[in-house]
C-alpha cells in the first residue's frame, strides 16, 4: 500500500512504496528533502476504540506505542498443529505477523469466529506473555496482527516492531 504524503515545502502530492516509511526522500519539484511519515494511517473508526494498544497505533506516537505494549500482558492462541507454547502465525499485507490479543475476551471472540479453534472439550488452547517479551522473541521481519475480528482490529508492521524494538 502506497504512502501518500504532500512535500511540506511545495505541497506537491507525491506516492512513495511503504517500505520507505521512515526514510528520507527529496522532492523531484522543489528539491526539498523530508521524512516519509513512519506509520500508516489508522481508519478513523479506531481512533475511537477504548483499546490502549489501538488508541497509541493511532496516534502514529512510536514512543507512545512502545510504552502501551510493553504494560501490557497479551494473549497468544497456541497452533493446534505444532507443540503447545508455538503461537498462531498468519500474513497480511505480504509479510508474516504474530496473532495477539490485549484482551481474553478478543480472543474468545476470535476463537468462536473462527471453526476448529477450540479444543474438543470447547476450551482455548491459549497463553499470556507480558509486551516486552512479545516484542524480544517475535522473529525479526514479522509484524503483529492485534485483535482480528474485531472493531479494534490493527497491524503493526515489521519496521514499527523493529522501532520499537529500537527504542529499547
Amino acid at each position: 500500500m502506497p504512502i501518500n504524503v504532500q512535500c511540506p515545502s511545495c505541497n506537491r502530492k507525491l506516492k512513495a512504496k511503504d517500505d520507505r516509511a521512515g526514510t528520507k526522500v527529496k522532492c523531484p519539484s522543489c528539491g526539498n528533502t523530508f521524512v516519509l511519515p513512519a506509520t500508516r494511517k489508522v481508519p478513523k473508526a479506531r481512533l475511537h476504540s477504548r483499546d490502549p494498544v489501538v488508541q497509541a497505533v493511532a496516534s502514529g506516537k512510536v514512543d507512545e506505542i512502545a510504552c502501551r505494549i510493553r504494560e501490557l500482558d497479551f494473549t497468544l492462541i497456541e497452533t493446534p498443529e505444532v507443540a503447545s507454547g508455538a503461537a498462531l502465525m498468519a500474513e497480511t499485507d505480504d509479510f508474516p505477523v504474530m496473532v495477539a490479543f490485549t484482551s481474553m475476551n478478543h480472543a474468545k471472540q476470535f476463537a468462536s469466529a473462527v471453526p476448529g479453534m477450540l479444543d474438543a472439550d470447547g476450551s482455548m488452547p491459549a497463553f499470556v506473555v507480558a509486551g516486552k517479551d512479545l516484542l524480544t522473541y517475535l522473529p525479526e521481519g514479522c509484524g503483529v496482527l492485534l485483535n482480528p475480528e474485531s472493531e479494534d482490529s490493527t497491524v503493526l508492521s515489521p519496521e514499527l516492531v523493529e522501532e520499537i524494538r529500537g527504542l529499547g
